[in-house]
């Protein structure tokens, strides 16, 4: 997979045409890797393209909200122009440091792509997609010992990339 940038870009700290096709084309928020379902308002429910669908997540507060893996994401965002508030509001850690200019890019394209390509040996080797993989490793590890180190490495990366909250340490992602 390859992320396309103009070339003459100045900075990616204002350049939203690197930071957006970094998020279309990671989309780990949207295909069940880091949520299992997308809070949203009222008003927006009202306004969900399609083929988003309101539900009440069970054992969740009475919050309205559409469910992970997301029915407009396929490979890509279809209903990136359109997607809800919530969406449109969430950038994961990978995607700041990105905007911030702390993470060049080309670093941050191929940190998505290592994880994309762990995810996929993960199904390979268990013949299901993540979301429900990472379920029954974390129930039997033994299961497939192969792909529960895969996926031990996937979390590690999604808690060091994309979910932590507090800027990466100074240590360059080649030397880990």
């Amino acid at each position: 997979m390859s992320f396309a940038v103009r070339p003459s870009a100045p900075s990616l700290k204002t350049d939203t045409v690197a930071s957006e096709a970094l998020c279309i084309r990671c989309g780990f928020c949207c295909d069940g890797t880091l949520f299992g379902h997308v809070p949203i308002s009222d008003e927006e429910a009202a306004s969900l393209p399609s083929p988003l669908e309101v539900v009440a997540p069970e054992g969740k507060r009475t919050r309205l909200a559409f469910l992970q893996p997301c029915a407009a994401f396929d490979a890509d965002c279809t209903v990136y122009d359109a997607r809800p508030h919530t969406c449109r509001r969430y950038r994961c850690a990978l995607l700041k440091d990105v905007e911030a200019g702390e993470v060049a890019f080309a670093a941050a394209a191929a940190i998505v792509e290592r994880v994309q390509e762990r995810r996929a040996s993960i199904a390979t080797l268990t013949g299901r997609a993540f979301p429900h993989v990472k379920a029954d490793l974390a129930a039997n590890p033994a299961m497939n010992v192969d792909a529960f180190l895969t996926l031990l490495a996937v979390e590690r990366d999604l808690d060091r990339h994309f979910r932590r909250e507090k800027p990466a340490d100074t240590a360059s992602d080649e030397t880990r």
